[in-house]
């Protein structure tokens, strides 16, 4: 199970405490060239790309499982029938997301998952009410990923997946160990991280240079709360590099 979250939202979101969905009646028409507010603009192309790799999730699975997709406000949760799926998909998918400049952060963990019902209100029903049920321990780990407090752009693996490496041949350059500090944080959870997956780019190395002039132009306008973000982002994207013998950027 993948978790892409989208790294900022509630900021965002308090910086434009006048938002309503009168600001995207036009969404559809959003494009990245397009002069749009930063905030709408992120928002949508954070979904805008979900769903147009959503399509590509299926078609490129070796194993030709059916995958699941649910968004959920700033939150994608994808299905993976295998960690090794899951690591390359993520990877492809941080590089599309860094490329529109959307900062994210993607958990994947290993687990269970039910989704028991989705459904928009019914007709002039009131209250309206919007059902998304879904449960399981891949969703837990997944997000406990997340939330591991080694910052900035990453994909972390959950603890949950350390077995699936051994057993599925991922090794690096593909999987790197977490140097920060990622064990329990409270008595409730874990935010247990073991490695995260390099999404460096596997073949062109300009490629690299284009995401690391994205991530700093992301940062320039992130301001000074965001700036410890980028500074890990920085540092674990040049130890990919340095994975695959390239020198720092």
């Amino acid at each position: 199970m993948m978790c892409v979250d989208l790294l900022g939202f509630a900021d965002l979101v308090r910086a434009h405490p006048q938002i309503d969905d009168h600001t995207f009646t036009h969404v559809d028409r959003l494009t990245r060239q397009m002069p749009y507010d930063g905030f709408v603009a992120q928002f949508v192309n954070f979904h805008q790309i979900i769903e147009n790799e959503s399509t590509q999730f299926a078609a490129q699975l070796l194993s030709g499982a059916a995958t699941q997709v649910v968004t959920f406000a700033d939150s994608v949760y994808v299905t993976m029938p295998a960690l090794k799926e899951a690591a390359a998909t993520a990877a492809r998918l941080m590089r599309e997301l860094i490329g529109a400049e959307v900062p994210a952060r993607i958990g994947i963990g290993s687990g269970t998952f039910v989704a028991l019902r989705f459904q928009p209100p019914s007709g002039d029903a009131h209250p309206a009410v919007y059902t998304s049920q879904f449960l399981g321990t891949a969703i837990v780990n997944a997000r406990d990923a997340v939330l591991s407090p080694a910052k900035g752009l990453r994909i972390l693996l959950h603890s949950s997946t350390s077995p699936n490496a051994t057993d599925e041949d991922l090794d690096p350059p593909q999987v790197l160990p977490v140097p920060e500090r990622t064990g329990p944080v409270s008595a409730v959870g874990s935010h247990a991280v073991w490695a995260e997956i390099n999404y460096s780019s596997p073949a062109d190395a300009h490629v690299d240079e284009a995401l690391m002039a994205a991530m700093r132009r992301m940062k320039d306008g992130a301001g000074a709360k965001a700036s410890h973000h980028y500074t890990a982002t920085f540092d674990a994207f040049n130890r990919m590099r340095a994975a695959r013998g390239r020198s720092a950027l």
